[in-house]
């Protein structure tokens, strides 16, 4: 998983499919890429998911790419090291 930070904003939809302008500056929890992504068509490899603001977004990666930055990678591992204590 990556948190990233749109550094442009760019078009993306909700699970219902609604438009959404992302701004600059968002951090986009949560950000996955190809397989196991949470957006429509999960099988896709080219759509990139993220939550920003409570809501769980998608788009085409090639409507992503170059508008974001790592700001973080969180590894699964570690969380599951936090989680025991």
């Amino acid at each position: 998983m990556e948190r990233r930070r749109a550094t442009r904003s760019f078009p993306a939809y909700t699970l219902q499919l609604e438009k959404r302008w992302i701004p600059v500056e968002a951090i986009l929890e949560d950000f996955r890429m190809g397989r196991g992504h949470e957006g429509l068509q999960p099988e896709n490899p080219h759509v990139a998911s993220f939550h920003y603001d409570g809501k769980v977004y998608f788009n085409l990666w090639d409507e992503i790419a170059g508008k974001t930055r790592i700001v973080r990678l969180v590894h699964s591992e570690n969380l599951d090291a936090s989680a025991q204590g």
